[in-house]
Formats: structure tokens, C-alpha cells, sequence
């Protein structure tokens, strides 16, 4: 169904995100064809969106050794079906050396075989000269405490130095000034201090780390803000020894990373729901059906809802007013469960929901009874009135060797089987 809603998910995929985005299709036969790319990657990169279609290979049959390496990570991807990040670097249009931080993220199908992979790549040239100016930062405070307090005091990250026992000997003017604390107040007191207690440990064990190895440490947790309570951040710590190895202090170099997290978190949630209703999508849904069938003790029940008429809808009134049923309709729906229930749109017209301690074919009744009346209450659109009315299949998992498989097939004969009876209809098979 095309729709206003589709075409605005396309804009902002296209246009809407600055950093890189590709889509490789990954064939049976493991070769890798480009099947997306954004503007900011078409930009950045030198490709059109000629390579549509095309292989990485058949777009670097002149770099072999560029090839390859997308190969040895796309494969390393769809085979193991988890996230990697790596660090690389590109060729910009202009020809200028850029480096960058790639995200693979694998999209399986319901047999569980990676058919595509997404690729986030972000520019971290900025970033990737800034490490080496810090790098810097630590060579000057092994020669001079006077060059390095000019550099600290007038940085944006927070610079602080930490003594053998991990008390602050020293923290930059901007941790005042970005997070509300008195640096001159922070003094002798324990680093973690200002640590989230839930990555306390992983800070010291990342520190000590560093110490007992004489290497840098970079990870991320959660920091005091004296008005926000908690905000994320990422640590560059690199100890700094005397001529005899002496450990004379840490340094450490953080930031704010908080917004970088939420575009995460995005990123994520957008993986895993609709965009239309912003419901749980089938990803979602498989993997929350595994897992209730998995630790429920008390009985389940599934259903399969579709709502009748939606290509009547759509014929006579318009997409944009189909989409409008659909997003009523989820909004009934999940509006009519409990915390405890998962409701979800696996595509079109059909949605899903897991309803947890169900054990009787009664009590199943008596909430998609419920569910069933939620989704016909008259509405009104453009001084009319219309009226959803929705088919609905229940299964009830019972027997300990159902599978989701199994589950999801029996509430899509009960959905056949209110369908063939004149829709809007409920039908239940135990």
C-alpha cells in the first residue's frame, strides 16, 4: 500500500539522515548487491544510484583489495547474524582521505537467514584528528603542567587527572561549565564518585586494565550532571608513567555523548516497530513470541486480527484514508490491552498479539470480546461517520512442544476460519 506515511520514511532515509546509509542484498549464494544507498552516501562515496543492482564486486572491479574487504565484513555479518562496527577509512568525491566508523546491522527473515544488511557510516574525520591532538595533550603533560592546563582550560571535554588511589587531582573548568559541578569542589575526591553505580566496576576494571598494561582505555557509561542527574558519556583514559614506570597520574579525556545515544536508541526502536502506527512490527513480534513461549507457565493465547473492507476503504475514500483506518484501528487495539500484552502490525491490514496467562478458552473469549467491540466504536472523518469492524483468530498454546511456528499457524486457520464465516467474526482453536 503506498501512502503518504511510506513516502515520508522514504524522504527521511533519503534525505532526512546526514550520515551514510547502504542496504546490500545478500543472495543465496552469499554475493552482495547494492539495493539502497542515501544522498549523504551517494555524496560522500563518488556512487550514483547506477550501482542499484550491481554487485560490490562488479562496482570495484578496480579495487580488488577494497572488494575484498567489504566481502571479508558483509560475510562475517550475514553469518553470524550480529551487529559489527569496525573502523575504516573512504575516498571522498573530492578524492580526500576520510576516516569513518561503519555499523553492519543484519535483517533476517522468518526463517532466520540474513537477506540484507544495513550499513550506517559516519564520518569520524574530526573525531579521528582530535584523538590525535590529545594525543598530544598527554605527550605535553609529561613535559609541562603549565602547557597542559592552557589546553585544558579552554577544552569542551572534561580533563581530569586521577592520582594512583583514583582521587581527582585535577578537573577542567568545564565540568562547571557543561555539567553544573565545582571543579575545585571535585578535588581529592574518588572518581566514581561521580560514576553511575551500575558501571563503577566496569570503569575500575577498564582502568586497572589500562594501568597493569600500559595502554589506553576507551569506554562509555553514565555521568553526574548536577541538573540532568545522568548523562552518557565516552572515556579516553591513558596512564602516564614516571622514567622508572612509576605511575605518576590518569588521564582522562570525556565527553558528552548523550545525544549520539538517543540517535541510537532511534535507530533502534525504528528496527524494530511500524512506522504507520508505531506499533511493534513482525521482527518485534517473532522475537517477543519465542521468548513468551519460552518462559510461560500459565498458558497463552495468540491471535491474528485483520481488519475487514481496508481495499474498499482505500478504493473509495483514498490510501491516505486507509491509513487512517489502520491507524485507528492500532490505537483501539492497543488501547484496549494491558501492560503485560504485546500487540503488533506485521503488514497491511494484519496485526497480532501475544496475551500472556491465558489458560482457559473462556477467559480468551472474554478479553478479545473486549478487543473486538474497542475496534467498532463509530468514529468520525470529514463530518461522516464510519465504523472498523475486524476478524479475529485465537489460538491457545496449551501443549508444552507448540512451537511459534506451530502457534502462528493455528491463529492463521482460526483468522480463516472467521473470515469464511462473514467477517467480523471471532473463531478459537485449542
Amino acid at each position: 500500500m503506498t501512502s503518504s506515511a511510506g513516502f515520508i520514511y522514504e524522504e527521511v532515509l533519503m534525505n532526512g539522515i546526514q550520515n551514510m546509509i547502504f542496504v546490500i542484498r545478500v543472495d543465496a549464494d552469499l554475493e552482495l548487491y547494492y539495493e539502497f544507498l542515501n544522498h549523504a552516501a551517494m555524496k560522500n562515496s563518488g556512487l550514483t544510484d547506477a550501482v542499484i543492482g550491481s554487485s560490490i564486486k562488479t562496482v570495484y572491479v578496480d579495487d580488488r583489495e577494497k572488494s575484498d574487504h567489504l566481502y571479508e565484513k558483509y560475510w562475517q555479518v550475514a553469518a553470524t547474524k550480529e551487529k559489527l562496527i569496525y573502523h575504516d577509512y573512504y575516498l571522498s568525491a573530492s578524492g580526500d582521505k576520510q576516516y569513518s566508523k561503519t555499523q553492519l546491522t543484519p535483517l533476517c527473515n522468518d526463517q532466520g537467514i540474513c537477506t540484507h544488511i544495513v550499513a550506517l557510516v559516519t564520518d569520524i574525520t574530526e573525531e579521528r584528528i582530535t584523538k590525535l591532538e590529545n594525543k598530544g595533550i598527554y605527550e605535553k603533560l609529561k613535559e609541562s603542567e603549565k602547557r597542559f592546563r592552557i589546553i585544558a582550560e579552554n577544552s569542551h571535554d572534561f580533563i581530569t587527572l586521577l592520582d594512583n588511589e583514583g582521587k581527582i587531582m585535577y578537573a577542567s573548568p568545564s565540568y562547571k561549565e557543561n555539567l553544573g559541578l565545582d571543579e575545585n569542589e571535585l578535588l581529592d575526591q574518588l572518581y566514581i564518585n561521580i560514576i553511575h553505580p551500575e558501571h563503577q566496576m566496569k570503569l575500575l576494571d577498564a582502568l586497572s586494565t589500562a594501568i597493569n598494561e600500559d595502554q589506553s582505555c576507551k569506554l562509555q557509561f553514565k555521568h553526574k550532571h548536577n541538573t540532568k542527574g545522568w548523562i552518557w558519556v565516552e572515556l579516553s583514559g591513558t596512564p602516564v608513567f614516571d622514567e622508572n614506570m612509576k605511575l605518576i597520574h590518569l588521564a582522562l579525556i570525556t565527553r558528552d555523548i548523550t545525544h549520539q545515544k538517543e540517535y541510537e536508541s532511534k535507530l533502534e526502536h525504528f528496527a524494530l516497530h511500524d512506522v504507520l502506527t508505531g506499533l511493534p512490527n513482525r521482527r518485534y513480534f517473532n522475537q517477543k513470541l519465542a521468548t513468551a513461549m519460552a518462559s510461560s507457565k500459565n498458558g497463552l493465547a495468540v491471535l491474528m486480527i485483520d481488519v475487514d473492507n481496508l481495499k474498499q476503504f482505500n478504493d473509495q475514500m483514498g490510501h491516505d484514508f486507509g491509513d487512517k483506518v489502520i491507524q485507528i484501528a492500532a490505537k483501539r487495539l492497543d488501547d484496549s490491552l494491558q501492560k503485560k500484552d504485546t500487540a503488533a502490525r506485521l503488514g497491511g491490514d494484519e496485526f497480532a498479539v501475544i496475551l500472556p496467562n491465558i489458560n482457559t478458552k473462556e477467559n480468551a473469549l472474554e478479553i478479545v470480546k473486549r478487543i473486538h467491540n474497542a475496534i467498532q466504536e463509530p468514529w468520525y472523518y470529514k463530518e461522516s461517520i464510519f465504523k472498523i469492524t475486524a476478524s479475529i483468530g485465537i489460538a491457545l498454546v496449551s501443549d508444552e512442544k507448540a512451537t511459534p511456528v506451530s502457534i502462528l499457524k493455528n491463529a492463521d486457520l482460526a483468522l480463516y476460519e472467521a473470515k469464511s464465516a462473514g467477517k467480523n467474526n471471532i473463531q478459537i482453536r485449542e
